[in-house]
């Protein structure tokens, strides 16, 4: 955890009160029967989610290898932009996790029931797009980042934002044309956590070209007829002539400082090849077929304004309006739009929404019935605690997250009236708590 290390230190004061309060609370559960929610007994800590071998029971908690998740640091944010002075330095990266890290004085995380049921839906595949939705706090953030975590532990190739807000402001931004708005600085920063972390990988994945059948006599560049998206043809234009594999995509972005289209399009072709390549090839083949994650936090940052804007041409500053732009003509922002587009391939897909009331809500997202939701209940200490001995009052007095069509709107999961009830059915359940099930 190279650039990670101190990123969840400095509230000394906070933390010592939060462990009183941790300490009381544990006090309180042990004069009710139930044990520490702490991680599981001696050994070696078992993994989250499906895998080989004993999996950790929801409601204990587990450290994160944040050595996998370099995004979601505070200091990573800032690799392309000017230094700021002390006091006033940029907090990028997963605020959720960052506030969950401070709060443990450690790299440990709570397995959730909405991170069991999560996870369960991504290693079936049987939801390929998925979007998180919940409250304020509910926990979307920190299991989105567990969620890369976790793929990245099982040797998936994730890309991964943990927040879509820094597609849409920040650093040098340029015109291209009618097309829209080149954005360097966010483009090289998703360029560079893909090479950090999969750099290996990305070398050992050959560029994907149409053969010279399928575009005889056909345009080449996305937009134009005939090439959508997620074609070969697309995902070859911006890999550059002389690019052997993603690797070379992805440096051929990092090269320039300077050359804002460039570096959109190196991100935007990377995102199209591992599309393609999780998709089996131009050909939809099966050989050396790599499990790809794209997941974005807030995602509804991609569909509002963004933090840039133009002045009007001729007329003078003083007396002009600035324009706002939008996020729709950024064309990195409008291109990672992945929920509902071609371009993601055979990838998986997972964003999680932001509650900001200045940007549209996820019914208002236009998002076709293919997305699957995923509503995560309010969490609380109390209502997630899940005892050695028992499932416990999972996610605030919900009883599982359950997965819905989009269409259908917010999930409310099976809420339960009586508290009472749901001790005496939490100290009658096994030993450990089930995988949650998938509702759609």
């Amino acid at each position: 955890m190279a650039s990670g290390g101190v990123w969840w230190r400095g509230l000394a004061p906070i933390t010592g009160a939060l462990r009183t309060r941790g300490q009381a609370l544990q006090s309180a559960f042990s004069t009710r029967g139930y044990a520490s929610p702490s991680v599981e007994e001696s050994g070696s800590t078992p993994a989250p989610g499906p895998s080989s071998g004993r999996q950790l029971s929801v409601g204990n908690y587990y450290p994160l290898d944040m050595s996998r998740l370099p995004e979601a640091g505070t200091s990573y944010a800032g690799a392309f932009l000017a230094p700021r002075d002390p006091g006033f330095e940029r907090r990028g990266g997963c605020k959720g996790l960052q506030a969950e890290l401070e709060a443990t004085a450690g790299a440990s995380v709570m397995y959730r029931p909405s991170m069991d049921t999560l996870f369960s839906a991504v290693a079936a595949r049987q939801h390929p797009r998925l979007l998180l939705t919940g409250s304020a706090g509910s926990g979307k953030s920190v299991a989105l980042a567990a969620l890369v975590e976790w793929a990245r532990r099982q040797g998936w190739l994730a890309v991964y934002i943990p927040s879509c807000l820094e597609l849409v402001r920040g650093g040098f931004f340029r015109q291209r044309d009618s097309r829209g708005w080149d954005t360097l600085t966010s483009a090289q920063q998703l360029l560079k956590a893909v090479v950090d972390v999969h750099g290996a990988a990305l070398k050992g994945l050959p560029v994907i070209r149409p053969s010279p059948a399928a575009t005889e006599g056909t345009p080449k560049a996305e937009g134009e007829a005939g090439v959508g998206p997620g074609s070969a043809a697309a995902a070859a234009a911006g890999a550059g002539k002389g690019a052997r594999t993603l690797y070379d995509v992805a440096m051929r972005g990092l090269q320039k400082d300077d050359d804002a289209q460039r570096a959109v399009d190196s991100a935007l072709a990377l995102v199209r090849q591992l599309g393609l390549a999780a998709a089996g090839g131009a050909q939809g083949g099966t050989a050396a077929r790599p499990r790809v994650l794209f997941a974005l936090d807030d995602y509804n940052y991609l569909y509002g304004p963004s933090k840039y804007g133009m002045l009007p041409p001729g007329v003078e500053p003083s007396k002009a309006k600035r324009r706002v732009l939008q996020a729709d003509e950024l064309i990195l922002a409008r291109g990672m739009r992945l929920l509902d587009s071609e371009r993601a391939g055979g990838a998986t897909v997972v964003a999680a929404t932001s509650t900001s009331l200045a940007l549209p809500a996820p019914k208002d997202l236009g998002l076709g019935p293919q997305v699957a939701q995923l509503d995560v209940p309010p969490f609380s200490e109390v209502g997630a605690y899940v005892s050695r001995g028992g499932a416990g009052m999972a996610g605030g007095w919900y009883r599982r997250g359950a997965l819905s069509p989009l269409a259908g709107g917010c999930g409310s999961g099976d809420r339960v009236g009586d508290p009472a009830a749901e001790v005496q059915a939490a100290r009658a359940s096994p030993a450990r708590a089930p995988v949650l099930s998938l509702n759609q």
